[in-house]
């Protein structure tokens, strides 16, 4: 919270948009990993040498401060960009341990639809079967109109099938059948 008030009053300060001061993305990051040094800092996503130059010292100001007045957990370096996983296997991780496409999506900070493009790449690829994602039932009335109407385009697709399908459910068919 602290972060999202300063970044927040140095937005208004400058008479610019919060996120380019300092994305929400890059501040969950900074409460993840609490940078205890420039060295660290320059590992969080969204922090380059620039950002580091303009801003560093308050954002690592802000969190030692926080990190002191947290419950006494001490701050644990992490060395993100050295370990950095892809972001869709990530979410491949997190699928296969049982989790939905929302509650992946609220736990990443990512929006669904997100999450529904790195699950179509991994039917694509041959990680993930689209009967993982999708009921029989409607993998069976997207799988027919598609092959009824090779042509189709996908808007075509959804919107002759109705409200009842998504893109996303969609393409899961179209990569699980180019596979």
């Amino acid at each position: 919270r602290a972060l999202l008030h300063w970044r927040n009053e140095l937005a208004s300060e400058q008479n610019v948009p919060a996120y380019l001061v300092l994305p929400q993305k890059t501040i969950a990051e900074l409460a993840k990993m609490r940078p205890a040094n420039t060295a660290e800092l320059l590992a969080v996503p969204g922090f380059g040498k620039t950002k580091v130059k303009q801003i560093g010292a308050a954002v690592l100001d802000i969190v030692r401060n926080y990190a002191g007045a947290d419950s006494g957990e001490a701050s644990i370096p992490r060395s993100a960009k050295a370990d950095k996983t892809p972001t869709h296997e990530v979410t491949l991780t997190l699928f296969r341990a049982g989790k939905s496409v929302t509650e992946i999506a609220q736990e990443r900070g990512l929006v669904a639809t997100t999450i529904e493009s790195h699950l179509a790449k991994a039917i694509k690829t041959g990680d993930v079967q689209v009967e993982d994602v999708l009921p029989a039932d409607k993998i069976a009335m997207i799988r027919g109109y598609m092959q009824a109407n090779p042509t189709a385009l996908m808007t075509e697709v959804v919107q002759n099938l109705g409200s009842s399908v998504t893109y996303s459910e969609v393409r899961f068919v179209q990569n699980g059948i180019a596979k």
